[in-house]
C-alpha cells in the first residue's frame, strides 16, 4: 500500500536517463503493493539541486513514458544525482495528478516529500495553514510535510541558526501525528537525502565497494569514500538489485545521506545500536519465470514453498519436529493457561483453518480475533497467556496496533511472518518464519498455505515439549503426522493437476453473478478464504459460509426457482461427521428434488468418495448421468486431518485466478486491494 523508493548515487558518472530508469525500475519492484499514481522528483539537468517533480496517474509504465517524454536534457552525465520516487494508492484525496507523490512546499519546489502512512493531524494543520494564507494545492494530508519544512527552515535561519537537514527534520516531527516512512529531498540542501520512519516500514540501503561497520552507535557517522549508493524504501524487494547489505529502521530512526557520508540517529530509542542484515532473497523469484502472472507462478510454486517451510524442522524418520527460534521459550509458553491468534484478512483465516489444532495440541483455550476489532472493542485478556500474531508483510498497521494493546496487558508475542526485519519480528519475542519467499501477487497463495504450515509446525512441536512434561495430556500420532508431512508436496501437486479441468470450470463459474462457497469444521477457514480469493480478483459477489448456516438461505431460492452457484468443500474428514455428512445429503436432495440445469454446484471431495454414484444415485434412485450438466466434481488428495486444508484450497486459488483472467482482469493488480496495509 504505496511505496517509497530514494536513491543517491556518489561518484559513479551517470547519464541521467540511467539514474531515471533506476527509479523507475524501484517502483516497479514496488507495484505489486497497489496503487494508483507514481511520481518521481530529480535535480535540474544545470545543477542538480532543484527539485523537478514529474507526476502522473496510472501504472508506473505511464510514469515513465511520462518522464522519457519531458523536455529535460537525459544526456547529461553527473557524478553526483539524488532523487525520490513514490507509488501512491488514494486514501486523503482522489486520484489524481497534484494528489500524486512527491509533494512540494510550493511552486518554488524547495523541498519534496513522499510519504507513506497517514498524518492524522493533518487537517488542523492544513487549516491552521490555510488561516496563514497559505494555499494548499492538494487534497493530502502529505502536502503539510514539505510546507512545514520550509516554514520551519525560514523561522530557524531568521533567529540565527542555519540547520542540518537533519535538525530541520527533527524540528518538524513533533508536529506531526500519525504514522509516517518520509524521505525527503531539497534543493536547499544540495545532494542530500533524510528518511525517517514512525510505524510505516522503512529499509536502508548500502551499496559500497569499500568495507565498512556492520554494526555501529546512533549518532555515529559512517564516512564513506567515492563510490557508493544509497537507498532507501519500503520495501526490500525495491532494494535487492542494488545491495543486499541493510539496515531496517526502528521507530523515531533518522537516516541522513550525503555524498561524504551517512549519519544515523533518532528521535526515541532504547536501543542504540543498529546493524547491517543481509538480505537472503534470490532476485530471480521476483520474476515471473515463464508463467503470465505471478499469481499462477505463485500457486504453483506451493509444493515447493511447503518444502522449504518445513526442511530443518521436522524429521520424519524421528517423528520430531525441530523450532529453534521458538525452543528458548517453549516451557514459558507451554505453561500458558490461554492462546490468543491476531490476524486480519487472508491470515486471519490462517488461524482458524489451526485454531482447533492448537486446542487439541495444547488442551488449553485458544481464542481467534480479527486484529482490526480488539482495540475498538477495548477487548479485555488474560496476561496468563500466549499470542501469536500473523502477518504475511510484518507491517500491518491493524496487527501491530494489537501487538501493542496485547503486550501492554501482559500477554507474550509471536510472531508468524513471511518478512525477516520486518516491524512484527522485531516487536515478538520469537517467532516462525513461514520462508514462503518473495509474495508478488496481491492475492496471497503461497503465503496463506506457508502460514498454515508454520502454525501446524508451531503447534506440534509445543505439543511434543508439553507432553514431556504433562503427563495427562492427551497424545497426537506425530508418526502419522510426519509421514503425511512428508507427502504434503506430492499431494499438493496433486491438487495443481487439476488445473485443466479448473480452467474447463471456469469458463461458465465467470459468467455466474454470484458465487456461494460453503464447508464446515476445519474446512470453513477453507471455504472462507477461496471466497475471498474469487472476489477479491474476479468482483463477482462470492460469500463464503458455514453449510449448515446456507441451506436454509439455498432452500428458500432453490425452491423458488432463483438459481445460484454452489462450490462445496466436502472431502473426507468433513463427511466423518455425521452432523456434516447430513447437511451435505440435506443439499444434494435440493439438487435431486429441484433440477435446473441454471443452478450449479461443484464439489471438492476426497477421491475415494463419488458424490454422483454414491450420494446422488442412492437419493434419486435415477442414473447419475442425469444429473451431470448440474454437477462437477473434483477430487482432492486425501492427505492427514490437519493437513487437508493445505490441500483443499489449492483448487479454490486456481478456480479465482483462472475465472478472473477469463473475464480481462489483471490478477496481479486489482483494483482497491494492496498487498501491506501500513495504514489503520
Amino acid at each position: 500500500m504505496c511505496g517509497i523508493f530514494a536513491l543517491l548515487s556518489a561518484f559513479q558518472k551517470t547519464q541521467r536517463s540511467e539514474f531515471v530508469l533506476h527509479l523507475i525500475e524501484g517502483l516497479q519492484r514496488l507495484e505489486y503493493r497497489g496503487y494508483d499514481s507514481a511520481g518521481v522528483c530529480i535535480g535540474l539537468p544545470e545543477d542538480n539541486t532543484a527539485n523537478v517533480v514529474l507526476r502522473t496517474t496510472g501504472r508506473v509504465k505511464d510514469l515513465r513514458d511520462f518522464v522519457m517524454a519531458s523536455d529535460l536534457n537525459f544526456e547529461d552525465v553527473l557524478e553526483i544525482e539524488t532523487g525520490i520516487a513514490h507509488t501512491r494508492w488514494a486514501t486523503n484525496g482522489e486520484p489524481s495528478e497534484m494528489n500524486s507523490h512527491p509533494h512540494t512546499d510550493s511552486e518554488n519546489n524547495f523541498f519534496a516529500v513522499v510519504h507513506n502512512g497517514i498524518i492524522t493531524n493533518a487537517d488542523a494543520i492544513r487549516k491552521q495553514l490555510a488561516a496563514d494564507g497559505v494555499v494548499l494545492r492538494s487534497d493530502t494530508d502529505t502536502e503539510v510535510v514539505p510546507i512545514l519544512l520550509e516554514r520551519t527552515y525560514q523561522e530557524l535561519v531568521a533567529s540565527g541558526k542555519v540547520p542540518s537537514l537533519t535538525e530541520l527534520v527533527r524540528a518538524v516531527l513533533p508536529k506531526l501525528e500519525g504514522a509516517y516512512g518520509i524521505v525527503v529531498r531539497s534543493q536547499r540542501y544540495p545532494n542530500e537525502i533524510v528518511g525517517v520512519r514512525k510505524a510505516s516500514p522503512l529499509i536502508f540501503g548500502l551499496q559500497t565497494f569499500e568495507s565498512f561497520p556492520e554494526e555501529f552507535k546512533l549518532g555515529d557517522t559512517i564516512t564513506l569514500k567515492q563510490p557508493f549508493k544509497a537507498i532507501l524504501s519500503s520495501d526490500v524487494a525495491a532494494v535487492i538489485p542494488h545491495t543486499r547489505s541493510v539496515v531496517y529502521l526502528e521507530e523515531g530512526d533518522i537516516v541522513h545521506v550525503t555524498p561524504q557520508c551517512i549519519t544515523y540517529n533518532s528521535v526515541e530509542t532504547m536501543r542504540p545500536e543498529r546493524e547491517f542484515s543481509t538480505v537472503d532473497i534470490d532476485i530471480h523469484k521476483l520474476g515471473r519465470g515463464g508463467y503470465p502472472h505471478f499469481m499462477k507462478k505463485e500457486i504453483f510454486e506451493q509444493a515447493e514453498t511447503l518444502s522449504n517451510c518445513m526442511r530443518g524442522r521436522v524429521d520424519d524418520s524421528q517423528s520430531r519436529l525441530m523450532l529453534r527460534g521458538i525452543e528458548q521459550h517453549s516451557m514459558d509458553l507451554i505453561n500458558k493457561s490461554h492462546v490468543y491468534m491476531f490476524a486480519c484478512g487472508t491470515s486471519y483465516h490462517s488461524a482458524m483453518a489451526s485454531k482447533r489444532l492448537f486446542m487439541e495440541c495444547l488442551g488449553v483455550p485458544v481464542q481467534v480475533e480479527l486484529a482490526s476489532e480488539v482495540l475498538d472493542r477495548q477487548l479485555l485478556l488474560n496476561s496468563d497467556a500466549f499470542a501469536i500474531f500473523i502477518s504475511q508483510s510484518g507491517e500491518t498497521a491493524d496487527t501491530l496496533r494489537c501487538l501493542e494493546y496485547t503486550v501492554a496487558q501482559g500477554v507474550t508475542p509471536i510472531g508468524i511472518t513471511n518478512t525477516v526485519g520486518s516491524s512484527l519480528v522485531r516487536q515478538t519475542v520469537c517467532g516462525v518464519n513461514v520462508m514462503a519467499g518473495p509474495e508478488v501477487g496481491v492475492a496471497s497463495t503461497k503465503a496463506y498455505t506457508n502460514q498454515i504450515m508454520a502454525l501446524i509446525l508451531l503447534a506440534l512441536y509445543l505439543h511434543q515439549v508439553k507432553t514431556a512434561v504433562v503427563q495427562e495430556l492427551p497424545k497426537i500420532d506425530l508418526d502419522a503426522i510426519t509421514d503425511a508431512l512428508a507427502k504434503l508436496p506430492e499431494d499438493v501437486d496433486a491438487a495443481l493437476a487439476l488445473d485443466g479441468s479448473i480452467l474447463s470450470l471456469s469458463q461458465w463459474l465467470g459468467e455466474q453473478s454470484s458465487i456461494f462457497v460453503a464447508s464446515s469444521n476445519r474446512q470453513l477457514a477453507t471455504a472462507l478464504e477461496g471466497a475471498l480469493k474469487i472476489k477479491e480478483i474476479s468482483y463477482i459477489h462470492t460469500i463464503g459460509e458455514e453449510l449448515t448456516f446456507l441451506l436454509p438461505f439455498l432452500h428458500q431460492n432453490i425452491v423458488k426457482n432463483k438459481p445460484c452457484t454452489i462450490i462445496v468443500v466436502a472431502t473426507s474428514d468433513i463427511l466423518d461427521d455425521d452432523v456434516e455428512a447430513e447437511a451435505l445429503r440435506e443439499l444434494l436432495e435440493l439438487c435431486v428434488n429441484h433440477p435446473n440445469q441454471k443452478q450449479k454446484y461443484v464439489f471438492l471431495t476426497s477421491e475415494n468418495v463419488n458424490i454422483l454414484q454414491d450420494y446422488i444415485e442412492p437419493i434419486s434412485g435415477k442414473p447419475h448421468e442425469l444429473f451431470e450438466e448440474q454437477i462437477s466434481v473434483l477430487p482432492i488428495p486425501t492427505t492427514h486431518e490437519f493437513l487437508q486444508s493445505i490441500v483443499n484450497v489449492v483448487p479454490l486459488q486456481l478456480i479465482s485466478y483462472y475465472v478472473s483472467t477469463l473475464l480481462g482482469i489483471d490478477v496481479d493488480f486489482p483494483r482497491n486491494l494492496a498487498k501491506s496495509v501500513t495504514v489503520e
